[in-house]
């Protein structure tokens, strides 16, 4: 029995000598940093310990958040966290550290409820890291839950809900108010801007006007090199070219109306039906039959025939050219025809009333019946009487004040002579941005800083307002913005009342 014993004791020293070195290794192969940098760092514990029973509305209430995590990481907690329908009255934070080096943080929340109701409170993320070179991280939602929160009252029976908050509740809606700030609004916008277009036209009109120089003397000047050009007299075809050229923009200068497009048919006929002073409209037909066969027909021609027909054409322009003193006269007389900005406003306000009459009983019988297309179409009749109101001549304002619309060609100072019959097109042109009624205090305040009392349709059209004799008819400042009053409630309160009565239109 004790041969037996010792054998199996000393089995088992044998076998515990044969399996030691294995068991160093993997003890030693568990301590090495590359075994412990793979080792996954367990991330932080959160336990929330709300307050027992139900929150007080007005009372504070402590929150605590209990994060437990080991000391190779780092835990980051807001230090003052949002809290919707709570006051954050004040966060405490403590740590402790157990024995078994494990670091305990509470972080408690001290909280004053300001609503009554079940109140949900936020979800905070909680940010760690750790590991070699923090490069292990992440975060932990914490959800700091709900809870119910109770009023207190010395009478409950005498408790009741208080009012709502101004501006939470509609109780109506103004349509007609928002409209009319928005149209407001607009035309505000509209004008900041007519200025300053008016002030770039104001300065191109203005530079412009500072560097014409009169016709004659341009005219002259041409001349001048053209005797001086010998290269160009030895080709009759070029030098007749040139001369005609010259002889026609002088003629265009002087008159104010495109010579240099005319044909010499159309020029003979604007010289026989204007006559002017100085001018034979016998001698320019036959200097225009000379230089036309010699550049069209290829006539030939003899020695000094171009000088002759230079120095006649140098005789047509001194003959008819325009004096110093003249031309201070005709520029005083043309700025006296400038009417002023009360007579314009005037003759507008008629034009204004008389399309509201037209438009009115449409207006009228759509409010009536209820029916949106009739109110349209008397918006349509005001729009095409504004559009139109100028396409036979001059519209009933106009023609009460005595004005007239004339073309510009030449800027303030052009030639009385210019103002010929307008077209159609140009007439209707100028009343186009007429139909954007929210446009209307823009275009006054065009009318009323541009230069000559043009305004931006004028501009777009090459048009402006002249009386037809000096002085005019003499118009008071208040008169003129009493019918501009009067005309504007004509026109904007039928339809404003017509949309009125519509069901579900503005209220």
């Amino acid at each position: 029995m004790r041969a037996l014993a010792a054998q199996y004791l000393q089995l088992v020293c044998v076998l515990a000598l044969s399996l030691w070195p294995p068991l160093a290794f993997a003890q030693d192969a568990s301590n090495s940093p590359e075994a412990q940098q793979e080792v996954p760092i367990k991330p932080p514990t959160v336990e929330i310990k709300p307050p027992e029973g139900d929150w007080v509305l007005g009372h504070s209430h402590e929150l605590s958040v209990i994060i437990r995590h080991s000391p190779a990481i780092s835990a980051f907690f807001p230090d003052k966290p949002a809290t919707p329908g709570f006051l954050l009255r004040e966060v405490r934070d403590k740590r402790e550290q157990s024995p078994q080096g494990e670091i305990k943080r509470t972080i408690t929340l001290v909280l004053l409820p300001v609503r009554l109701d079940f109140l949900r409170l936020p979800t905070i993320d909680l940010a760690w890291r750790g590991g070699k070179n923090d490069e292990q991280r992440g975060t932990v939602p914490v959800d700091l839950g709900r809870v119910k929160v109770k009023g207190k009252f010395a009478n409950p029976e005498q408790a009741t809900p208080g009012s709502a908050p101004s501006g939470l509740t509609i109780l109506q809606r103004n349509t007609a108010l928002l409209v009319s700030m928005v149209a407001i609004a607009v035309a505000l916008a509209a004008m900041l801007l007519t200025l300053f277009i008016a002030g770039i036209a104001r300065r191109f009109l203005s530079g412009r006007k500072a560097a014409k120089t009169p016709a004659d003397i341009t005219a002259l000047e041409a001349l001048k090199n053209l005797e001086n050009n010998t290269e160009l007299q030895g080709e009759p075809v070029r030098f007749f070219t040139r001369l005609s050229e010259v002889l026609r923009a002088y003629l265009g200068g002087r008159y104010a109306f495109e010579a240099l497009e005319a044909t010499s048919t159309e020029l003979l006929r604007w010289a026989e039906e204007k006559q002017p002073a100085g001018l034979s409209s016998m001698s320019l037909g036959h200097l225009l039959e000379a230089m036309d066969t010699v550049k069209f027909a290829g006539r030939s021609t003899y020695d000094e025939e171009g000088l002759e027909k230079l120095s006649e054409v140098r005789q047509m322009v001194m003959a008819t050219r325009e004096s110093e003193k003249e031309r201070s006269a005709r520029v005083a007389q043309l700025r006296a025809l400038v009417p002023e900005f009360p007579e314009k406003l005037m003759a507008f306000s008629i034009d204004l009333i008389i399309g509201g009459a037209l438009s009115i009983g449409l207006h009228l019988a759509g409010a009536f019946s209820q029916n949106w297309f009739l109110i349209a179409a008397g918006a349509g009749v005001m729009g095409l009487w504004l559009l139109l109101r100028d396409s036979m001549g001059r519209s009933p304002g106009k023609a009460a004040q005595s004005l007239v619309i004339v073309p510009v060609s030449q800027g303030e100072d052009q030639p009385l002579q210019s103002q010929d019959a307008l077209s159609t097109g140009s007439r209707i042109a100028r009343n186009l941005l007429l139909l954007i009624w929210i446009l209307l205090p823009a275009e006054a305040v065009a009318s009323y800083v541009l230069p000559g009392g043009r305004r931006l349709g004028d501009l777009w059209a090459g048009t402006r307002i002249l009386r037809e004799k000096e002085g005019g008819k003499e118009t008071q400042a208040p008169v003129a913005f009493a019918a501009g009053l009067a005309a504007l409630a004509i026109v904007l309160i039928p339809p404003i009342w017509a949309l009125m009565q519509l069901p579900g239109g503005i209220q």
